[in-house]
């Protein structure tokens, strides 16, 4: 392939204007991959939380978050579109290329991965494969403290290279198939939330209203995992009711469900009252009672 063209910034834009514009929170970064994953054919999504204990300004030890991955089973990235794919404003839709059924055609802009990776850190580490599992995967990275990079190599993409997924990844997953891409964030210096269980909290009702209608129809499940940075990779839980026993629902696994906030889908229920709702209660509270 070519080594020309392929500069990270597609137009005339700052690293650091992206990096503070366009999401809101690591929710709706989340949510972007996650659309990417849906566009892709992807029947499952895996995000997945690595977290590790460390020290607190009082000394007590602490779980907090180190890496976030996106894992999905959908079509993945020959080497061409995944050096693309970390280029801004250079997105399947600006190239004229379709991407998964008709009814999943959602980005536009072409700056959803990238744009929505570096809001949130300064590396991005992406495995993706077409066909064979896992063990073709090609590798990409990018590393905004790289200084070389930045200067001397001028924001270019590098070319691709075969490179294993590492064995973390490949053990709190079960969703590894013939075809499938990996995003990795690391150095997570602008993610606002430390915890697998505040990244749940936040981003669940976010994402299962975005894509409701994916969820509630079967298309694609989405589910948010923790596990331990550290060999043997135990996935993360919390003994609620101190029996000193883990139950299931005492693991840091959840399945996101589907929610309407205005109540229109009887598919997606949004609790009663909704966590969010749309509107505001207006006046005082009446009681009405039918016969």
């Amino acid at each position: 392939m070519s080594n020309t063209g392929y500069g990270f910034l597609a137009g005339s834009f700052a690293i650091n204007s992206f990096r503070k514009s366009g999401y809101k929170n690591v929710a709706y970064a989340l949510g972007e991959l996650v659309d990417n994953s849906i566009q892709e054919d992807a029947k499952d999504v895996d995000i997945l939380v690595c977290e590790k204990q460390v020290s607190n300004t009082s000394g007590s030890l602490v779980w907090r978050v180190q890496q976030i991955g996106v894992l999905d089973n959908g079509n993945g990235m020959d080497k061409e579109r995944l050096r693309r794919s970390l280029r801004l404003g250079d997105g399947d839709s600006q190239q004229g290329n379709s991407r998964g059924s008709a009814d999943k055609q959602m980005g536009k802009f072409g700056v959803g991965l990238p744009q929505a990776s570096i809001s949130q850190c300064k590396k991005v580490d992406i495995w993706s494969w077409t066909e064979g599992g896992h063990e073709t995967a090609n590798w990409i990275s990018i590393d905004l403290d790289d200084k070389e990079w930045i200067n001397e190599k001028l924001l270019e993409i590098p070319e691709p290279v075969p490179k294993k997924v590492p064995e973390k990844w490949l053990e709190n997953s079960g969703i590894w198939e013939d075809s499938g891409t990996l995003i990795v964030w690391d150095k997570l210096d602008r993610c606002a939330w430390k915890t697998s269980t505040s990244i749940r909290n936040h981003s669940e009702f976010l994402i299962g209203r975005m894509y409701r209608r994916h969820i509630s129809s079967g298309q694609v499940a989405v589910e948010l995992s923790a596990f331990e940075s550290d060999p043997p990779y135990h996935t993360r839980a919390t003994d609620r009711n101190r029996d000193g026993e883990i139950d299931e629902d005492e693991l840091h696994i959840w399945r996101f469900k589907p929610n309407d906030p205005l109540y229109l889908d009887p598919k997606c229920p949004s609790g009663n009252p909704p966590r969010n709702p749309m509107f505001d209660p207006v006046g005082d509270p009446v009681e009405m009672s039918f016969r």
